[in-house]
């Protein structure tokens, strides 16, 4: 998984030339790499906007995730490590989370549960169970906590919190929604044609599984 590839290749077929890769490891390295090109289009759709309006909360949060889902698809292209990549996505997936709700948005709103089940489904396909329960705390608890004090508390901050206008809404729900089920869809198939391959290879050599 760490062989390098060419700094210019771009191709997910390169990245699937490799013999030893099961399965479930090859629907690993699709979900990255087509999960990080719609990440950066739904994003890029969305900078014009934020712009215009000057929101200057969710336009640094933009550029930021950008640049870090661009580096982080090179990265990938030129040395395809999964767990790497896995974990730089997640924590910058819940860094942007964090500071959403508590600078940017300062409440809880459908596109932050929509990136919190984004995050609880990437981190245990791509990363099993122990880690996929710790972001997935990591993620929950923090909106936890934002619920208890702002019970309390009328404002978490002195910054005046930013409000998502229609089209960045749509476009961010829209993605989102696709991300979620490219995820749930593309795994269900990996595991529907894995266990498919270890029936075919005990008919075909029943005496190995003795």
């Amino acid at each position: 998984m760490t062989k390098r590839r060419s700094f210019f290749n771009l191709s997910v077929n390169t990245l699937l030339d490799d013999d030893s890769l099961s399965i479930i490891d090859q629907a690993r390295i699709r979900l990255v790499y087509y999960g990080l090109i719609m990440a950066i289009l739904g994003v890029a759709a969305i900078i014009p906007n934020v712009y215009s309006l000057q929101q200057n909360g969710q336009l640094t949060s933009a550029y930021f995730l950008l640049g870090a889902f661009v580096i982080l698809f090179k990265v990938f292209t030129y040395r395809p490590d999964l767990v790497f990549v896995s974990h730089a996505l997640l924590i910058t997936g819940t860094f942007f989370q964090l500071f959403s709700v508590y600078v940017t948005f300062q409440s809880i709103n459908i596109i932050i549960i929509q990136l919190v089940i984004l995050s609880i489904l990437f981190s245990f396909y791509m990363l099993g169970s122990k880690w996929g329960t710790i972001y997935s705390l990591v993620n929950l608890l923090p909106m936890l906590g934002y619920l208890i004090y702002s019970d309390f508390n009328n404002t978490l901050s002195s910054i005046k919190p930013e409000k998502i206008d229609g089209y960045t809404m749509i476009v961010a729900l829209f993605f989102n929604f696709i991300l979620i089920m490219f995820i749930t869809g593309h795994f269900y198939g990996a595991f529907i044609k894995n266990i498919k391959h270890y029936i075919l290879l005990r008919r075909r050599n029943p005496l190995r599984w003795l």
